[in-house]
């Protein structure tokens, strides 16, 4: 039986699962539903008859804060069970015994377990309940951005850069020792034997007295480098010290008394005094790209820094304007400033992308600027990911996935480019692959904002992880309460919980129309008129159809503009027409989508597959859920509620078509993703208006084998 989800090899706190092989039908589905209830868990691809027991097996088990037994007839026969129970029982793991059948102990596992108490999964009613509160310590509901201590987030030396001081008496020259210390944070990320932590998290420390300890235990780092700017003139004076973050103790310190022309010679040797000081080595190639200047026009440079100062808000069109204005000044000054030209791109990119200056031609000049950077400077890391990130928008994954690893080739420690290589994945349709990059990026930007979050729960959404999904959203809704992409995803999450019956509180749904409105409320473009959308179709699913009706018909008239929007709008609205039993005009509003985007979305397919059978043509009806596995998409992917959908869809036309051994597997495929899947369920939620239809089909995904 296909293993449900990757072994979990986080950080975070986990628990070891021990089963045998021959249990795997009955198991694996247990820790899928425990998996979407937030538990990390640790387990062997199957334990066999001949295999050699692991070094890997034994280090998991050894780090696991529990152990999860299930206990057979099989496990009680398995040498590898019986090697793994004895190390937890050396290791004084605490063990979750759950029987899987009624049996007897051996003599010395019933005294090693003797002060345990054990479930049972066939006699005990809320067995599922008991078991979820035993690894309650062990739900790590925020499991997905849980920090991680100082020293083991990975195998490289680790350092904060705290932002310098700003001893000039001056506040308008904030932005001088901010970007000073952006530029030595920057050479010292091009090094591969480095983990630099993001410069977003170490600016919340900004104006803030705080112990270096304190530091080191938030960021999870060895090392953390303070330093302070005076500037005076045309002279500066910088002094730099590197501390030890467990002890406090001074590694390093430093004072620079320059010119302002020298101040890029003063960054290199701090860069390389705090390498020198951590033992570890600049490659030469590294070392070339840390000596590589983007400027010696020191006017054009601090145009760039102030330009910085704005940029760094991301607070709305107004500062992003203004950070355009200046990298615009700064290149004038020197026309081969590369980075300054990547720079000017994101400013395209974030107002196509937040809706605050829309511009069909803005993905474009993006494009163009992150080229001419790469032109002026191949090793410029912000330009790569610039291209990367544009590209990923424009659906160009292999082209952008070309650039984001040659963006972390060039800086080991970008963030952006960690999180924007997941988004590629997630776009792929790659959605378990996506998740390490995103939580990469979040270790490397641990005071990481809600965007990081919610896009990373998007992917466990569409691989149906919901729990984990809703868990990840909650947290960054607490970061921030007016995050749009946040309440978007937990609105939609929230609802296809609900169509696919993977989350039991029945009230999930009245969850989706309570975000769906809180996004709308928040006005951000982009995610208001989808949730617009969910929310219409929330309303719908709730009994509501004359007005949903009426509403969805009015947004498809007032034409949204936005394909995607769009595309929903003839959803929903064909899947109300299908419902309210005019198959007929259903087709036609499918059709018209085709007609807008011919490769559409598994959704459409699936509203199409439906009205075609409720019209009874059924052969078309095949064909068209047929083409939800087979078709190229505009997304290239079949998501967990379109796959679950189309599955269902399958077992009952099947039966109509007479082929229930098909309908069977149809069924099986629904259960795969939905173990606790109800035909009762089903037919209560069913909104469509014709009584005898739902009770039709409940009658058919019964005989397809669904209960």
């Amino acid at each position: 039986m296909k293993r449900p989800f990757p072994a979990y090899h986080g950080d975070g706190p986990y628990v070891f699962v021990c089963y045998a092989h021959d249990d795997a039908d009955v198991v694996y589905p247990e820790l899928a539903w425990l998996q979407e209830q937030g538990v990390n868990l640790w387990y062997d691809e199957g334990i066999s008859a001949g295999k050699v027991w692991r070094e890997e097996i034994g280090d998991a088990l050894t780090h696991a804060r529990q152990v999860l037994f299930y206990i057979s007839s099989a496990s009680l026969r398995s040498e590898h069970c019986d090697r793994e129970i004895n190390l937890a029982l050396d290791d004084n793991k605490e063990i979750i015994p759950v029987y899987l059948e009624k049996l007897d102990l051996t003599p010395g596992l019933r005294v090693g377990l003797s002060r345990v108490h054990a479930l049972h999964r066939e006699q005990d009613s809320d067995y599922r309940q008991r078991l979820l509160k035993s690894l309650e310590q062990d739900r790590i509901t925020d499991s997905p951005v849980a920090a991680r201590p100082p020293g083991i987030s990975s195998h490289r030396r680790s350092i904060a850069v705290l932002p310098f001081d700003n001893m000039s008496g001056d506040a308008d020259q904030e932005y001088f020792s901010d970007g000073i210390t952006e530029e030595v944070m920057s050479a010292l990320s091009k090094s591969s034997e480095l983990l630099v932590i993001a410069r977003n998290s170490t600016f919340t420390y900004k104006g803030r007295r705080v112990r270096v300890q304190q530091v080191g235990q938030e960021l999870g780092v060895q090392h953390v480098l303070e330093g302070s700017v005076r500037k005076a003139g045309n002279r500066v004076r910088i002094t730099a010290e590197l501390v030890d973050a467990s002890t406090g103790g001074r590694l390093w310190a430093e004072n620079y008394e320059r010119e302002l022309n020298d101040i890029f010679e003063v960054q290199i040797d701090i860069a390389q005094r705090i390498t020198g000081a951590l033992r570890v080595e600049f490659t030469e190639a590294e070392l070339a790209r840390v000596k590589r200047m983007d400027t010696d026009d020191l006017t054009a440079r601090d145009c760039f820094w102030r330009g910085l100062a704005f940029y760094r808000r991301l607070s709305g069109r107004e500062s992003n304007a203004r950070a355009r204005e200046f990298f615009e000044r700064a290149i004038e000054m020197d026309s081969g400033f590369a980075v300054a030209y990547a720079h000017i791109g994101w400013c395209y990119s974030w107002d196509e992308f937040m809706g605050w200056h829309p511009d069909p031609t803005n993905y474009a000049k993006a494009i163009e600027l992150g080229q001419k950077a790469v032109a002026i400077n191949g090793s410029s890391s912000p330009a790569h990911v610039l291209l990367a990130w544009v590209r990923s928008l424009t659906r160009q994954l292999d082209l952008a996935m070309a650039e984001v690893e040659l963006s972390l080739a060039l800086d080991p420690n970008d963030d952006v480019a960690y999180h924007i290589k997941g988004v590629i994945l997630y776009f792929k349709g790659e959605w378990e692959e996506s998740i390490p990059f995103f939580k990469q990026a979040i270790d490397l930007h641990p005071h990481h904002g809600a965007e990081y979050l919610a896009t990373m729960a998007a992917s466990y959404m569409y691989s149906g992880q919901y729990g984990v999904a809703i868990a990840s959203l909650q947290k960054a809704i607490t970061i921030n309460p007016e995050s749009s992409i946040a309440c978007y995803w937990l609105t939609h999450t929230y609802r296809n919980a609900w169509l696919t019956q993977k989350m039991p509180d029945h009230d999930i749904l009245g969850l989706s129309l309570t975000m769906a409105k809180r996004t709308a409320s928040l006005r951000e473009p982009r995610w208001a008129n989808q949730a617009r959308v969910i929310e219409a179709e929330v309303q719908w699913l709730m009994g509501n159809q004359e007005k949903t009706l009426a509403d969805v018909e009015g947004m498809i008239a007032d034409d949204p503009g936005d394909l995607d929007v769009r595309e929903m709008l003839q959803v929903l609205l064909a899947a109300i027409l299908t419902a309210t039993g005019r198959p007929d005009e259903s087709l036609a509003a499918v059709e018209e989508s085709i007609g807008l985007n011919p490769r559409g979305s598994p959704s459409l397919y699936n509203t199409l597959g439906l009205a075609y059978r409720l019209s009874g043509d059924l052969p078309k009806a095949l064909s068209a859920f047929e083409q939800i596995f087979t078709r190229a998409f505009s997304h290239p992917f079949v998501t967990h509620t379109s796959a679950f959908s189309a599955h269902l869809n399958l077992a009952i036309l099947y039966i109509e078509l007479g082929q229930e051994q098909k309908a069977r597997a149809a069924a099986a495929e629904v259960l795969q993703l939905s173990p606790d899947f109800s035909v009762e369920v089903w037919g209560q939620r069913n909104p469509d208006r014709n009584k005898a239809q739902i009770k039709g089909d409940m009658a058919a995904l019964s005989k397809a084998g669904l209960r």
